[in-house]
């Protein structure tokens, strides 16, 4: 599905990485080895595992929070051709909602 898009305009970025950070990394990179039929996981050091998935490479990064009660934290890195402007756009939102706090 690489390439893929609806209607004529291009899409301005592409999503490059998933990064899921969790308490059991191992878990769910096993998970997806296994509902997609994946190669296993490649290890990048103690904490973190990784593979490619098609276009999109999938991390999975062992949480250090004490509590051990945090919830996943997921992060989307994507490549885009125009950084300022892409910049220049997603601030905007982030601003204006902080006037409300």
């Amino acid at each position: 599905m690489a390439g893929v898009h609806i209607g004529e305009r291009q899409p301005e970025a592409c999503l490059e990485a998933v990064l899921i950070e969790l308490k059991d990394p191992e878990a769910l990179a096993d998970f997806y080895c296994r509902a997609f039929d994946l190669e296993p996981p490649r290890n990048y050091g103690p904490d973190h595992l990784g593979m490619d998935l098609a276009n999109t490479y999938l991390g999975f990064d062992c949480s250090n929070e004490a509590s051990g009660e945090a919830p996943p934290r997921i992060q989307l890195w994507f490549r885009v051709g125009d950084m300022k402007n892409r910049q220049e756009r997603l601030c905007l939102p982030v601003m204006y909602i902080s006037r409300w706090d």
